[in-house]
């Protein structure tokens, strides 16, 4: 029980456990089976609050902003989206084990407002590179010519392919950027949800 007293009062804030216990805190999170036996016994301090802001910051960024070709990080984006719906999924407001709900206003700011200008600008990009390709597909005079024109993605060039292939390759990110603006609207669903509730 000392050690449980010791974290608690570290991540807590200095709060003494018979602070927190009048809240309800330990009951509220003996009473919840989804919160993992760790975070209930707050023993591993590395999956708590303060430790894991310091990973959030590296989880929820982009390297150049809004700038960051979305396709090139599409990985990283899909996982950091996942994650945080997960963690806000199953922390509570209330509880906030993990500290995520602490961090929300400044990851909100900052990487998911840079994700969604982003992906407007991504968006725009890929239908105006898919609107030129087409294009240089009807002013083409050879049929020749026209099977091999290239595209250029994020500032480097696809090496010579056909041109249904350049259209699914374009067709194929705006399905990802789809799947990003899904994952960013369930996110946003989460915090809308907690703000009314």
């Amino acid at each position: 029980m000392i050690g449980f007293e010791m974290i608690s009062t570290k991540v807590w804030g200095g709060e003494s456990l018979g602070e927190r216990d009048r809240l309800g805190w330990r009951k509220v999170l003996r009473s919840l089976p989804y919160i993992p036996q760790w975070v209930r016994n707050l023993s591993n301090t590395w999956f708590v609050a303060g430790h894991l802001r310091q990973i959030y910051t590296a989880i929820f960024h982009l390297p150049q902003g809004s700038q960051t070709d979305l396709l090139e990080e599409s990985d990283k984006i899909i996982a950091s989206l996942n994650f945080l719906r997960y963690l806000l999924l199953r922390d509570p407001k209330d509880v906030d084990a993990t500290g995520i709900w602490s961090v929300l206003e400044q990851t909100d700011k900052g990487y998911l407002s840079e994700l969604i200008t982003g992906l407007e600008l991504s968006r725009i990009h890929y239908k105006q590179r898919a609107d030129d390709l087409l294009d240089e597909k009807k002013r083409a005079k050879k049929a020749k010519d026209a099977e091999t024109l290239s595209v250029s993605v994020g500032g480097q060039e696809i090496g010579k392919m056909p041109f249904e292939q350049q259209m699914q390759v374009l067709t194929s990110a705006q399905f990802t950027f789809d799947l990003m603006q899904s994952l960013l609207g369930r996110v946003n669903e989460i915090i809308s949800a907690e703000a009314r509730g």
